[in-house]
């Protein structure tokens, strides 16, 4: 597994792609379902050879994928991505000649509800609600590492105290005015198979995805509160993950950094506390996935609410 600091360096070295160039391919396709022939929406598909490109399916399965700098000369792969649905891998060429692409659903084994019949429930939270968000030297608020349509995707790491049963109740979060608020994105909740460790690099088959169909938000500046409580999402000992996935709407929500930098969709703050009590700053970058646990890395402003027997 890789260390601590190469991960940060590598996804240090994320941020610096170069998002223009000269030869430009696009591929549009339809992705529907295998069993339906329902549309498959809200999917990543990017590409699994330079992690330089990527977009998601709209509601009606359709998506448009970009190709920058292209070179014939090298053999693309692309990964399709989505909740309920077979990680599809598919050669670029292949892609070309069939865009109706069907994925194969999958059904998730998920832990049950341990929450004895007739018990009262308690709502509890991990976090800081309404806390004050951490200031650079500008004054102006400080911001989690940006996402990108291609591969890097940031969250939280969630580790419940021990013997903690229930199910998750809501999700806040605080999005920054910086980058585009409103910008459409999903969340994605993954479940640790086993104990995970801090700072260890895991890969796709170390989770189990917790959602079985994407979940929409529309965010703005500000607390923005995600309800999750008809889900019935239990909470799991060995933690989990809950990343936060930009949707792609062309240049529409696409900025450009201080350092010059192209960015997708909103930031998420972190609180003026550097240290918080069972959260933790989480990465999905290319095939892999990690959380921080060091006290000079900023929590992410986001409170998780459950439910919990009293």
């Amino acid at each position: 597994m890789l260390n601590h600091k190469t991960y940060i360096l590598l996804i240090y070295l994320a941020s610096m792609f170069a998002s223009y160039a000269q030869d430009t391919l696009e591929i549009k396709g339809r992705l529907t379902s295998k069993e339906t022939n329902a549309p498959v929406i809200y999917a990543s598909i990017y590409d699994i050879t330079t992690y330089k490109n990527g977009t998601t399916s709209n509601e009606d399965g359709r998506f448009l994928l970009k190709i920058f700098n292209y070179k014939q000369s090298v053999a693309y792969k692309i990964k399709i991505q989505s909740i309920g649905y077979k990680d599809t891998i598919i050669a670029l060429s292949d892609l070309q000649k069939n865009a109706e692409i069907s994925l194969i659903p999958e059904i998730y084994e998920l832990p049950e509800v341990l929450i004895s019949s007739g018990k009262k429930l308690k709502e509890n939270y991990i976090g800081i609600p309404n806390g004050n968000l951490r200031k650079n030297d500008n004054g102006e608020n400080k911001v989690m590492f940006p996402n990108y349509l291609a591969g890097f995707n940031y969250g939280i790491f969630v580790k419940p105290k021990k013997k903690t049963r229930g199910i998750l109740k809501a999700i806040e979060v605080f999005i920054m005015e910086k980058g585009v608020p409103e910008a459409e994105f999903s969340i994605r909740i993954l479940s640790g198979k086993n104990k995970l460790k801090h700072n260890l690099v895991y890969p796709s088959s170390a989770f189990v995805d917790y959602l079985q169909t994407p979940i929409v938000i529309k965010g703005k500046a500000g607390w923005n509160t995600i309800d999750l409580e008809e889900y019935e999402i239990p909470i799991s000992e060995n933690g989990f993950l809950i990343l936060f996935i930009p949707l792609d709407y062309g240049d529409q929500y696409k900025w450009t950094d201080d350092r010059g930098g192209d960015w997708y969709g909103m930031v998420i703050g972190v609180y003026e506390k550097r240290k918080v009590s069972q959260l933790f700053r989480a990465f999905k970058y290319e095939e892999t996935y990690a959380y921080d646990s060091q006290l000079k890395s900023n929590t992410p402003a986001v409170v998780v609410r459950y439910l919990e027997e009293e």
